[in-house]
């Protein structure tokens, strides 16, 4: 089983609303010279720390300036897909629940180990108060890649 132990390195990404004429029918978007931004980033690059039991219990925790961030969750065997379904097989992974109890922020992460690499991808929803003031359930992709220093 692979853990998660240590500094490692957050980074998550959403889209933005297309800005656009939405009196119009169908609404029209502005003409800009330069292609349209749309993703960014949705958190600020974060440390976030782990630590792993034997039964793959993940818990942890960051910190982005005065708030600090709590985790707990589990290391996720990999499973057999069912190829009669179309299922493929999923890889090792991760399932997080991240949450600062200061302002009632919950953040739900699911996301798998890449064969032949260190890093993490996957998907996170926010689903309470986001710190980025998107609305619940917006989500977004995430890295995640352990910290160097």
């Amino acid at each position: 089983m692979k853990k998660l132990q240590g500094k490692w390195n957050y980074q998550s990404f959403c889209s933005f609303a297309a800005v656009a004429d939405r009196s119009a029918a169908p609404p029209t978007p502005p003409r800009v010279a330069r292609q349209a931004l749309v993703a960014g980033p949705w958190a600020p690059l974060s440390v976030m720390e782990f630590e792993t039991d034997a039964d793959g219990k993940v818990t942890g925790s960051a910190q982005n300036g005065p708030l600090v961030f709590n985790i707990v969750g589990s290391v996720t065997p990999a499973m057999e897909g069912i190829p009669e379904r179309g299922a493929s097989p999923l890889p090792e992974g991760i399932e997080l629940v991240v949450t600062v109890p200061a302002t009632g922020t919950e953040y739900k992460l699911r996301g798998f180990f890449l064969a032949g690499s260190n890093h993490i991808v996957g998907t996170v929803v926010a689903l309470s108060n986001d710190l980025g003031l998107q609305p619940a359930g917006t989500s977004g992709p995430f890295v995640l890649h352990p910290a160097t220093s």
